[in-house]
């Protein structure tokens, strides 16, 4: 079952702050999403900077038509009104996640020269987050104030590195969302940039991932593709150039293996769910 909580120390609809900060925390909270659950957030009602730590299962940030896969520990950052979404890739995933602006906040932001996605350098502080989430609605002054320090040992946790040197699956990750476009890319491949042997490679995957690494290509493609047939206008020729099957029939084929529509049906209902309105449930939103 999909959970979701939101905290917040003002009405959402509302700008107003009592007091002038440089930064302000907005609100906090997290989201448990079971396997296949999408969450599309529309432009411009997301006016925040928002930080998502992944604390359990894997799922993808879809952000300029481009996925980014996030493990346990992974943390994605986003810029206010950039239009993203959400699609949960694992039998449960659960991420924790903050939202702040304020008249400094992209200076106060991006003077931690974070990359959009990191690995974070230890665990994620759930006690720091629910330490947030219990005084986001505290009107106190010396609270109010009190709040951006905490958001700024939030990001100090939050810091790591971009990509982790010793873990073999999530470079092979890497590595297949930086060459998808690649008709090239298999497990050969991966097993020469990796500089490791085909076999302990496959089995990596399989013990990790319960997956093969030719799957996880496929699969990878395969959501790549719908993404493009959601949410743009390209000629399905050239979702399939982009998603390194350039034969369009070969592309048309691998797609309705994995959806059992093809990629022009699959097209046309997605866009009749976005013209009937349909959307997925709103979460629990508690105003403190």
């Amino acid at each position: 079952m999909n959970q979701f909580r939101i905290y917040t120390r003002v009405d959402p609809e509302s700008r107003e702050t009592p007091f002038p900060l440089p930064v302000y925390v907005r609100s906090i909270g997290y989201k448990n999403m079971e396997k296949g659950y999408r969450e599309h957030s529309p432009e411009l009602h997301s006016p925040f900077f928002e930080m998502i730590w992944c604390t359990h299962g894997i799922g993808e940030v879809i952000l300029f038509q481009e996925a980014f896969q996030l493990f346990p520990n992974d943390v994605f950052f986003y810029y206010p009104n950039e239009r993203h979404s959400f699609h949960a890739l694992s039998e449960q995933w659960e991420v924790r996640w903050i939202a702040f602006d304020g008249p400094a906040a992209t200076v106060f932001f991006e003077g931690y020269g974070y990359s959009r996605k990191m690995h974070a350098a230890g665990p994620c502080p759930l006690d720091l987050f629910e330490e947030i989430q219990s005084k986001i609605g505290d009107p106190s002054p010396v609270v109010f104030r009190s709040m951006p320090a905490l958001l700024c040992r939030l990001l100090a946790l939050a810091g790591g590195t971009a990509k982790t040197e010793s873990d073999p699956v999530r470079n092979a990750l890497e590595i297949i969302r930086e060459n998808l476009t690649n008709p090239d890319l298999n497990v050969n491949f991966l097993a020469d940039r990796l500089r490791i042997h085909r076999s302990t490679l496959v089995e990596l995957f399989k013990t990790h991932l319960g997956t093969r690494p030719g799957q996880a290509i496929r699969n990878r493609r395969f959501h790549v593709a719908e993404a493009f047939l959601r949410g743009s206008t390209l000629p399905v020729k050239e979702i399939a150039k982009r998603c390194g099957i350039p034969d369009v029939s070969s592309f048309c084929r691998f797609f309705q293996e994995k959806a059992r529509i093809s990629p022009t049906q699959y097209r046309k209902r997605e866009r009749g769910k976005t013209d009937s309105g349909q959307s997925a449930g709103k979460p629990d939103l508690f105003l403190l």
